[in-house]
Formats: structure tokens, C-alpha cells, sequence
């Protein structure tokens, strides 16, 4: 008896431990309280959280009632990690001389690329013309393939080397492509000297991939900005849900209130916090994706994974924005933005937060919006978006079986009440797996680009 008795405890506690270790996944850290917070139930670690107990109406959602037994393996692929080759051979590539006098950033340079999994490791590079070289580069293209003969006059007059000329800039390059699964090369004279005037020049780069040691988990952190928090309203619950989401699946959570820019439109405290991170994330290597979320979203089904919104070992890895098409105009809608850590990223939201001041004529009635909308079109930016379902994130239509509830009415409170109430108890509402709406996203993102959700420009 006494053993029987013993053996139930070890079972309870080997459930209960399993719970533990599906909440919280790996590298887990428990997010700070936001500031200003605190637990609604001070013997419930991991339940909603309050501003003011006292003055709270008890409405709150513990989501962690909500939660089923999913493993990750519908975006981690273990087994087919493990039967990748731990190095790819190696590439050779010769990068035609840029010539121009544009600034770099308008510049269309070269991209080298590693598959998923995989990241670059720099073997060899020499800019300039290696001795008697009368194949690369000689009319000005990328192509590494020339086999055309030229007489040895058209050679003359193309300025073809007869001696080696150039050097090597190994650890320039390294700097900008090890470690990375792309990188973008611009070969002229605003990144590498001129050793060779009046010489065609090129870039040659040796380089091999290099798969990770690991599979790790995404690194991804949501981040929010709530000006003037009041208790049990929709901005309240928000956050509560946000930080209990991002604990059950070990993401980080931060919000700030502070509006550093009160001369502008608040909007653009989004795209200021945005830079924030993403400047954290490429100096310190914190997150590899930053998902913002507007002070009006609550979490319909805390079971999705953000991951599940993500690309995948068979998409363009220069996949950066992930952004619903707004559901009321041609636009999209920025209440949730999924955007990678990397320098285009950076360079994009760099852009929007400058947008309305060399464009005066325009109204941007949607700030940001419009302004984000309008830079990923002039500039022609297709290859590093996805415009997506609202459905999928960032919908004010709810149905059963959503992820996320994003509130834009003026009377956010009566809406989000009225859910509270029509919702309680039916698990239909979160019934969706990650399985499932993992197939739909993939469905949706091996369609061609014109065969996706387009968007205008705003006026």
C-alpha cells in the first residue's frame, strides 16, 4: 500500500513537471513584472496581472487555463537538422565593380546566400584584377562564366590587367557576412580602395556554409507602448495576456509608456521603440525577431506560437516584414509587425520614421502606416515582405479559432466586454493547433508574390 501511495506521488509529480517544461520552453526566463503591475493573486505566479488589486473587477483571463499539449515540431525540423551535412563546398564568386557616383544606399548590390540552417564562412577575397584575368568582369557584369574570346586590341581598350592588382580585404568582408545567412556586397569605391585605377575591378570571394551547431530556438521578443494605463480597461487586460503569453512560450515581453517624442504624432513611439530593439538585437545579438503588438491586442488562443507565422527552410531568407493588409483600405495595418532583426531592417524603419518630413504633401492620415505602406512601394522592397491575411494576427473581425484580437474601435471596452461574455467557457475559441494554422500560412506563402495580398500606395 504504502508503495502504491509513493508511486501515485512520483506520477503527479512527473505530470506536473511535464506541464512545467511544455509552459515554459527552453532558455526560459521569467519576464519582470511590467512596471506598475502586479500579480492579481499573489499565490499564482504565472496568472494575471493587476495595476491595482483593490480596484481590479476580477475579469481577468489566466491563460494558462487555456492550454493544450503541442510540441514545436510543426516549425523545428530535429530530424531533418540532423541528416544536414555540417559544410557545404565552396563558392566561388566574382563580383563586378560597381561603378557609380550614387550613394551607397540606393545602390543594387550582390547577394551571397547560405541555405536554412546554414550560415557563411569567408574562405578567400581579393578586390581588384588578378594577372592577365581576360574572362571576369570584362564587359561590366556579375557572370562568372565568360568564355568568350577577345582580341587582344578589345582587350586593351576593356583595360584588362596585365599584372596582378588589388589586395585583400578578408576581414571586411568577414565583418559583414560571417555568421549571417545572407549578406549584401557593394564592390566600388566607397567600401574598398581603388588599387587599380583605370582597371576593370571585381570582388572574387571564397566562401563556404556552415551549419549551426544546433537547432536553436527563435529568439523573439514582443514589445508595446501603453500611454496612460487605466485599471480593468482594454490596455490593462492587454498587457496581463501579452505577459502571460510570452512566459508560457519564452519569449521576452517589454512595454514602455514613456512618450519620449510628445511633439509627434504617438504613432510614431511604435516605430521609435522598433528601432530601439533593433538596434539592441544587432549589437548584442539578443533576438532574432521583433513582433510588435498596438496597446488593443488581446490574445484570442495563447496555444499559437509566433513561430508559426514565420518563413521556412523553402522561402527567400530575405523574408524581414511579416504585416497584415489593413482590412478597411489599401494599406497595411501596423498593430502587429513581425520584422527580423537585421540592417534592412533597421534601414526600413529608419526610413518611415523620417518619411513625413521630406514628404510634406502628403496627408498620411494612418502616420506610420501610410508612411510604411508607401517606402516598401517607391523603393521597391517586394523581395524582403510578405502582406499577409488579417485573419492570421491582426483582425477587429473575430471568429472562433483566431490567434489575436485586434480592437480598432472607439469603444474598445464595450467590445472587448461583450467577447468576454460570449466567450467564456467555450473552448472553441482556442481550439485551433499550431499544426493546423502552420499549413495555412505555408499554403498561403508558396503562392507567387502577384497571387498574395497587395497594397497601394497612400496618398
Amino acid at each position: 500500500m504504502k508503495f502504491i501511495i509513493i508511486w501515485s506521488i512520483f506520477i503527479i509529480f512527473a505530470n506536473a513537471k511535464d506541464q512545467v517544461v511544455y509552459n515554459f520552453s527552453n532558455n526560459f526566463k521569467r519576464n519582470k513584472l511590467p512596471e506598475g503591475f502586479e500579480l492579481l493573486n499573489e499565490n499564482i505566479s504565472n496568472g494575471p496581472i493587476t495595476k491595482n488589486r483593490n480596484k481590479d473587477n476580477g475579469t481577468k483571463r489566466n491563460l494558462y487555463s487555456m492550454l493544450r499539449n503541442e510540441d514545436d515540431s510543426f516549425y523545428y525540423k530535429y530530424d531533418e537538422f540532423n541528416r544536414l551535412k555540417n559544410e557545404t563546398s565552396i563558392k566561388s564568386e566574382y563580383l563586378c565593380e560597381i561603378r557609380s557616383q550614387l550613394r551607397p544606399e540606393v545602390i543594387k548590390g550582390y547577394d551571397i546566400s547560405c541555405p536554412f540552417y546554414y550560415t557563411i564562412v569567408i574562405d578567400k577575397v581579393f578586390y581588384g584584377r588578378y594577372k592577365k584575368d581576360f574572362i571576369h568582369c570584362v564587359d561590366g557584369t556579375k557572370s562568372n562564366n565568360y568564355k568568350k574570346r577577345y582580341t587582344k586590341k578589345r582587350i586593351e581598350k576593356r583595360k584588362i590587367n596585365k599584372m596582378l592588382c588589388g589586395y585583400e580585404p578578408i576581414e571586411k568582408v568577414k565583418n559583414s557576412c560571417e555568421g549571417k545567412s545572407y549578406c549584401t556586397l557593394i564592390p566600388n569605391k566607397t567600401f574598398y580602395y581603388n588599387k587599380c585605377r583605370n582597371k576593370l575591378k571585381y570582388l572574387h570571394i571564397d566562401y563556404h556554409c556552415k551549419k549551426s551547431k544546433e537547432l536553436k530556438k527563435e529568439k523573439i521578443t514582443i514589445v508595446s507602448f501603453y500611454d496612460n494605463i487605466e485599471s480593468n480597461s482594454v490596455q490593462e487586460h492587454s498587457v496581463s495576456e501579452l505577459y502571460q503569453y510570452a512566459n508560457i512560450h519564452g519569449y521576452e515581453f517589454e512595454y514602455s509608456k514613456l512618450n519620449y517624442m510628445p511633439e509627434r504624432s504617438v504613432y510614431f513611439m511604435k516605430i521609435a521603440i522598433i528601432i530601439e530593439k533593433l538596434l539592441e538585437g544587432l549589437k548584442y545579438k539578443k533576438y532574432n525577431w521583433i513582433v510588435w503588438a498596438d496597446s488593443d491586442v488581446i490574445i484570442l488562443n495563447p496555444n499559437i506560437k509566433l513561430e508559426t507565422f514565420l518563413p521556412d527552410e523553402k522561402m527567400n531568407n530575405k523574408i524581414h516584414l511579416i504585416i497584415a493588409r489593413d482590412p478597411f483600405y489599401n494599406g497595411v495595418n501596423s498593430g502587429v509587425i513581425f520584422i527580423r532583426v537585421h540592417e534592412w531592417s533597421l534601414n526600413l524603419i529608419s526610413r518611415v520614421m523620417s518619411y513625413p518630413y521630406y514628404n510634406k504633401e502628403k496627408i498620411l492620415r494612418r502616420p506610420e502606416q501610410d508612411a510604411l505602406s508607401n517606402i516598401l512601394l517607391e523603393f521597391k522592397e517586394s523581395e524582403h515582405y510578405v502582406i499577409v491575411p488579417p485573419e492570421w494576427f491582426n483582425t477587429s473581425l473575430i471568429k472562433k479559432g483566431g490567434f489575436l484580437y485586434h480592437i480598432m474601435s472607439k469603444r474598445k471596452n464595450e467590445r472587448f466586454f461583450k467577447f468576454l461574455n460570449t466567450s467564456k467557457g467555450d473552448e472553441e475559441w482556442y481550439s485551433r493547433t499550431n499544426e493546423y494554422m502552420r499549413k495555412e500560412v505555408m499554403n498561403y506563402y508558396k503562392l507567387r508574390k502577384e497571387e498574395q495580398l497587395q497594397i497601394g500606395i497612400q496618398r
